[in-house]
């Protein structure tokens, strides 16, 4: 199932235009066919720090958020946070896997662990965005409210609630033709 998700993630991906004019912010990492298992543990690990500095960076950003008592944009990092927290966990998981396939020099299984850690971080990358995109409370302030009451004067001066004369009914009809 997790295959499914890394192929779904890559065809996604892969069918996706891009402008030629648009440069991304993190390099484009190599294909996991071109590097060798050595060097996809080096850059799993480089990823995985990257992946600490960005939690870090949105845990520095619920605090403040916490402590201006904005609930809302605590909310919606918190959130965020959480499932960094355990895409982080999962690579740090899944690095631990490749280190034990680099060591048993099992290099289908580091292709795999390597292509879970780079869907790992396209997710960490995109919660991360998502946290940019937290808005907090409305900080603008309501004066004091007044109540302006007129009343038209063409309106009877009578109590409404009080009927002038009470509806008095008949017991209902019998239906049955004994008694």
């Amino acid at each position: 199932m997790l295959l499914g998700l890394v192929l779904l993630a890559v065809g996604v991906a892969g069918a996706q235009q891009s402008d030629a004019d648009a440069e991304p912010a993190v390099p484009a990492a190599p294909a996991p066919s071109s590097l060798t298992p050595g060097q996809m543990l080096e850059q799993s690990r480089n990823t995985l720090e990257r992946m600490q500095m960005s939690a870090d960076s949105i845990r520095r950003q619920l605090a403040e958020a916490r402590e201006a008592r904005d609930v809302v944009k605590s909310l919606c990092l918190d959130d965020k946070l959480s499932q960094m927290d355990v895409a982080r966990r999962s690579a740090g998981d899944r690095v631990s896997g490749l280190e034990s396939a680099v060591s048993s020099g099992n290099a289908e299984r580091a292709r795999h662990e390597f292509a879970v850690i780079t869907a790992l971080q396209e997710r960490m990358e995109a919660l991360t965005a998502e946290a940019s995109q937290c808005i907090g409370e409305e900080t603008g302030a309501i004066g004091d409210a007044t109540l302006s009451v007129t009343v038209d004067a063409e309106i009877a001066a009578m109590e409404p609630t009080i009927p002038l004369d009470p509806l008095v009914s008949a017991p209902p009809v019998l239906a049955s033709p004994t008694l």
